[in-house]
């Protein structure tokens, strides 16, 4: 399946889950949303979540032509699994004591969209 027809059929569902996760030197939290998928006038996609203590209430994701790297796929047991990732500018590069730049300073900002809850939310 193609990622619109994998979004189209989340937009389906009436419970989707976001989850977002900085990757760079290290691993950092993980922050989940609940909420719902649709497709704005503008073409972007937009994930409005259920709003809770954060006060969140819906995360702009764009469009697979034009931004990120977008990829999905379904099946059981993981449902219908939609991913985008970006790329971020980490500033100015590391480097070592020999003036070398240190690899792995790349930011990376994935986004998953799933009808299905993640492990550690459903137990």
């Amino acid at each position: 399946m193609a990622v619109n027809d994998d979004l189209d059929r989340l937009t389906q569902d009436a419970v989707v889950y976001l989850t977002r996760q900085l990757v760079g030197h290290g691993q950092g939290s993980t922050v989940v949303y609940r909420g719902r998928v649709h497709q704005a006038e503008s073409g972007n996609w937009v994930f409005n979540t259920s709003v809770g203590t954060n006060g969140v209430a819906g995360i702009i994701l764009g469009r697979p032509d034009t931004a990120g790297s977008w990829e999905s796929a379904n099946g059981e047991p993981l449902g219908t699994v939609v991913t985008i990732t970006y790329i971020l500018d980490a500033g100015a590069p590391v480097v070592d004591n020999a003036g070398l730049p240190v690899p792995g300073q790349q930011i990376t900002e994935a986004i998953t969209l799933t009808d299905v809850i993640p492990p550690d939310l459903a137990e």
